[in-house]
């Protein structure tokens, strides 16, 4: 008999409260948009790659929910935290009784008018509402779904008998879902989520009956061809975990969103006047150097030149400016832009070229949330 997997069921139960958004006419966005992507993505490759002659179910879940096999995808296990979502006031009351048919408890935590409080935010008084609603997932959540999913009830129902306090303390899980009601006519131009405060292109990403496309926050070129570029460019970035700032990702949450998406593995670049520059894997000899800061101009780790401020050898990830070949370590980086009076936040110039840089004060608010997770 099958094993109950308690991640399956809460990957399914998200998708499912997703599709009901997109089927009553709203639509998803951010970063679940993007753990989406990422999941079905690991998912796909995973089961394409695996030999599962003479394998059991059980055997092939655990092996799905070992981070060590096929570590490549090992993106496959990633998951919405939360669920952002928009839909217009008139479908709200048929999205919520949606959920209740699948046997889904919606509870609302709080409603605010999101221009009070999010920074930056494109909307006028009253135009939107956010409410945020627990979803509970149980009792009776496996016959909110389909045939596939209510075969897992059986071994499921057969564990708790045995085992009735530690499962039901994992049943117990609730999904948080943050959801933006339009309250503009629909006659009326709408208002599109996230109104404004985008703070990665990878978190700009909207599934709906269309399927996934950009944000106008992100492309408003009505060049299809452009779109797609974008769109696939976008992806790729996704795929490879990397967080590009926007041009408004600057806002004063932004320290926090950087350290969340550091905290997930992902790397932070689309500076405006400096490069992100990660060491190539293939750097065999560099990787033998253990340290951090070499100053040995014969090791290998130096062939990339040296940092400006320590003079030591970039055997990190390190920066680039953007205007020259100058390079720096991340703490001497954020020294260099804001220490004497050469400061690069107060110039305004490259130390190295003294060219005119595009706003250096906003890099460095990026780069000190980074520098505070090293």
């Amino acid at each position: 008999m099958a094993s109950f997997n308690q991640q399956r069921l809460e990957w399914k139960t998200k998708k499912a409260i997703m599709l009901a958004v997109i089927e009553k006419g709203g639509y998803v966005f951010g970063g679940a948009v993007r753990d989406w992507v990422l999941h079905e993505d690991g998912a796909e490759h995973f089961y394409k790659a695996l030999d599962m002659k003479d394998k059991t179910a059980e055997e092939i879940d655990a092996l799905y929910n070992d981070a060590n096999c096929m570590p490549d995808f090992a993106h496959r296990t990633v998951m919405p935290v939360d669920i952002d979502a928009c839909i217009h006031a008139s479908d709200l009351v048929g999205f919520l009784r949606k959920l209740k048919q699948k046997k889904m408890v919606p509870t609302r935590i709080f409603t605010h008018d999101p221009v009070e409080y999010i920074p930056g935010i494109e909307l006028k008084p009253d135009e939107v509402r956010h409410m945020r609603y627990k979803v509970s997932m149980v009792p009776n959540l496996f016959s909110a779904f389909s045939d596939a999913l209510m075969r897992e009830l059986e071994p499921m129902l057969s564990q708790l008998m045995e085992h009735v306090d530690a499962k039901m303390q994992g049943m117990t899980k609730h999904v948080t879902m943050d959801l933006m009601v339009v309250n503009v006519p629909k006659d009326q131009k709408q208002p599109v989520a996230p109104f404004g405060n985008l703070d990665f292109e990878c978190n700009g990403l909207i599934a709906s009956e269309h399927g996934i496309r950009l944000s106008k926050y992100l492309h408003n070129n009505f060049n299809p061809m452009d779109s797609d570029k974008e769109y696939r460019r976008i992806t790729n970035d996704i795929l490879c975990k990397r967080a590009v700032l926007t041009n408004n990702a600057r806002d004063k949450g932004m320290g926090a969103r950087v350290q969340k998406m550091l905290a997930k593995g992902w790397t932070i670049t689309g500076f405006s006047s400096v490069e992100y520059v990660k060491k190539p894997k293939d750097a065999n000899a560099a990787a033998s150097c253990d340290d951090d800061v070499c100053d040995d101009d014969a090791c290998a780790c130096n062939e990339l030149g040296h940092c400006l401020i320590c003079h030591g050898g970039l055997q990190t990830n390190h920066y680039k400016m953007g205007c020259c070949n100058g390079r720096f370590h991340l703490e001497c980086l954020v020294q260099g832009m804001t220490t004497g009076v050469t400061a690069m936040t107060q110039t305004e110039k490259c130390l190295m070229c003294k060219r005119r840089l595009l706003n250096p004060a906003n890099d460095l608010k990026v780069l000190r949330a980074i520098a505070a997770c090293v």
